[in-house]
């Protein structure tokens, strides 16, 4: 019944967690002998990507998979170049998402991952109206930090700055950095802005030849002439016009203003 399935689905998140502190115990004994620890974090990083964790649950294991002090020798933090490059990152990512802490995801992918794209990629995986604010969080971190990672930030403006409100990227430069490191920010920034303001432009000139070609067709319709000669007949009952009111149709037609109010009585009639 449904009691059963619950009971089921709760021992496989417990199964899942106690398997999850396995490995993250072997890995830390890995990184404290120098020992290999590539495969044990593939493993891990699977067990992750399919197990369904409650809240409390992913809490514990990121606690868990914390890195070892950083007073300690590069091999025991694990910082030897394997999956994600430094202490368990994808898996740690994967549960600071799960646990919709996305700002702390990105500052660990940019500090800790050592891979631009991999942030870029977070951030394009997130629902559509995160992303905005993702990415200004990703520049305050490329901004903000040091190394400052200028290269990293110029190329975000670069992909994604007509979404970015100038003032908002100026806010986030540091005040304390040489204007010589942050020259290359502002020439994305201002590239994205004269991009703009072309496009702007281009769309002006087009919408104000549109009216003018429109004032122009409306002066010469109105401008348009019906000239009557002894001979002109009306459309309706075949008389001439002579010098009675008439009424002039676009293609050419005359007609008396009495015979086409008789004609449009037939019509209504028929």
């Amino acid at each position: 019944g449904e009691g059963a399935g619950e009971e089921s689905a709760s021992a496989r998140s417990t199964a899942a967690c106690l398997l999850a502190e396995a490995y993250a115990s072997r890995l830390k004994e890995a990184a404290a002998a120098g020992g290999e620890q590539g495969a044990l974090e593939r493993r891990l990083n699977e067990l992750l990507s399919g197990a369904v964790l409650s809240r409390a649950q992913a809490e514990q294991l990121l606690q868990l998979l914390a890195p070892p002090p950083a007073g300690g020798t590069a091999a025991a933090r694990g910082c030897k170049g394997g999956v994600g490059g430094c202490w368990l990152v994808p898996a740690r990512v994967s549960l600071l998402s799960r646990l919709e802490r996305q700002g702390e995801a990105l500052a660990l992918l940019v500090r800790e991952g050592g891979d631009p794209e991999a942030a870029r990629r977070y951030c394009d995986a997130q629902p559509e109206g995160q992303r905005a604010e993702l990415r200004l969080c990703l520049l305050d971190l490329y901004l903000g930090g040091e190394p400052r990672r200028v290269e990293a930030a110029v190329a975000l403006l670069r992909d994604y700055g007509a979404a970015v409100a100038p003032e908002a990227v100026l806010a986030r430069m540091p005040p304390d950095a040489p204007i010589s490191q942050l020259a290359p920010v502002a020439e994305a920034l201002l590239g994205r802005s004269s991009q703009r303001r072309r496009e702007a432009q281009m769309l002006r000139a087009m919408e104000k030849a549109r009216s003018v070609q429109l004032h122009a067709t409306m002066l010469s319709r109105r401008a348009g002439r019906t000239v009557i000669t002894p001979e002109t007949l009306c459309s309706v009952c075949s008389s001439r016009i002579g010098t009675a009111d008439f009424a002039a149709a676009p293609g050419g037609e005359v007609w008396h203003v009495a015979c086409a109010g008789h004609a449009a009585a037939d019509i209504r009639r028929a």
